[in-house]
């Protein structure tokens, strides 16, 4: 049987996907996008700055597990996630 993966339109409904799963860093949220086949490869920075916006959105929230800081989806983030995934 064929695995088929869901289609990810921008890195942010990917990342939304990630956090929709369950908590994350930011480096499970580029292995999970590279899991939902966003792309072959992922910039660091490019993630870093995406979760910067969406904590300030409102969509997710950080908090601070150790050393690391694991992202959480919202009640907006998910409403979000949503009307992306409705758009496409």
């Amino acid at each position: 049987m064929r695995q088929v993966r869901p289609y990810v339109a921008s890195l942010e409904e990917g990342v939304l996907r990630v956090l929709y799963e369950g908590p994350a860093t930011p480096s499970e949220c580029a292995a999970g996008l590279l899991h939902h086949a966003y792309a072959t490869e992922i910039a660091p920075d490019e993630i870093e700055a995406l979760l910067a916006d969406l904590t300030a959105r409102g969509c997710i929230t950080c908090a601070v597990h150790g050393i690391s800081q694991r992202y959480t989806l919202t009640a907006t983030g998910s409403e979000r996630l949503a009307s992306l995934v409705e758009v496409a």
